[in-house]
């Protein structure tokens, strides 16, 4: 309430009394193959609360399969015998965003 002062009560009523147990999540294993054109994830569940996980689940996914994307064509553009080495910690943003894009780059 402190950043949204001006917000009306019923709102953080909803918030409050927001129940995820009907929400399903579904997506492919971490490290898989997948082809353009594929869902790499379904959120299923009362419509509100979807929509509340959409843009996080989108955000995270999105940076996640760039990265690892990425690392996997140059991986392919330079072969298997050349060291790739990974500066993404220099040039993070938020407070894990190297150790993520690390990891991402590992899978990839």
């Amino acid at each position: 309430r402190q950043q949204m002062p001006a917000a009306d009560d019923d709102f953080f009523d909803y918030l409050r009394n927001l129940d995820c147990s009907q929400v399903k999540i579904y997506a492919f294993k971490e490290g898989s193959v997948v082809f353009p054109r594929e869902p790499l994830l379904r959120v299923e569940g009362p419509v509100g609360i979807c929509q509340l996980l959409e843009t996080t689940l989108l955000c995270i996914v999105n940076f996640a399969s760039l990265v690892a994307t990425n690392a996997a064509r140059m991986r392919l553009a330079v072969g298997p015998n050349k060291t790739l080495l990974e500066f993404g910690l220099r040039r993070s943003q938020g407070p894990d965003g190297g150790v993520s894009a690390s990891r991402y780059s590992h899978i990839g």
